[in-house]
């Protein structure tokens, strides 16, 4: 593959993947595939709370996923936020890492890692519940292990001492983006892939341009 900067200096980028990574890496964008092509990811998903004070009472407005909708993403993006699983996102991460030593393509790997752990530079919110900032990856996690995956008794447990309510509106809201957060981060390392395995042509990355045949343009 080569990196095209756009002013004419293009690097060339090998590397060898095993065979058990070619078919990791393939089973990962088919899986993507099936997520794209979801119902929930193909027309969106409503992701909205407002509020509104009106002679000192407050109304909640809360436009969020029905539970079919949110039932499909769960079901689709299983495989990859279980972090066991062979196509999981930090299993592939760790792949393309093993293959790329460019700075732009590793601060993209590193960058998208981060947006999908919901690191706090890459939430743009804080959540503070009972006087405590809530860590939004440990929460997210705690919903999806104790009501969406498992029903683990432990992750409840820690989310009820928190005093996180997962049926409060604004809560759910919260849930529902962090979530979405995952599945932006799952595009972006998931064009990469597809150029490294062939099936796509070209990728952006922060103004350079990776393609498979030298000659793309």
């Amino acid at each position: 593959m080569t990196l095209d900067n756009g002013e004419g200096d293009r690097v060339l980028i090998a590397g060898e993947l095993s065979d058990a990574d070619v078919v990791t890496l393939n089973r990962f964008l088919d899986q993507y595939e099936d997520l794209v092509e979801s119902k929930p990811v193909r027309d969106g998903v409503d992701c909205e709370v407002t509020f509104s004070v009106r002679d000192g009472r407050a109304t909640v407005n809360a436009k969020l996923p029905t539970r079919d909708e949110l039932d499909i993403l769960f079901q689709r993006l299983r495989l990859f936020v279980l972090q066991k699983e062979r196509i999981s996102f930090v299993n592939v991460c760790t792949i393309l890492r093993k293959q790329f030593t460019d700075l732009r393509l590793v601060e993209l790997i590193r960058d998208q890692h981060a947006v999908f752990h919901n690191h706090p530079d890459h939430v743009g919110s804080v959540l503070i519940v009972n006087q405590a900032t809530i860590d939004h990856e440990v929460m997210l996690m705690d919903w999806i292990y104790g009501y969406q995956f498992h029903g683990e008794d432990e992750r409840r447990e820690r989310l009820r001492r928190m005093g996180i309510d997962v049926n409060s509106p604004l809560i759910r809201q919260n849930l529902v983006s962090l979530l979405l957060n995952k599945q932006q981060a799952l595009t972006n390392i998931a064009a990469v892939v597809a150029v490294l395995m062939g099936r796509a042509a070209v990728v952006d990355i922060h103004g350079a341009r990776l393609s498979r045949d030298p000659s793309t343009t």
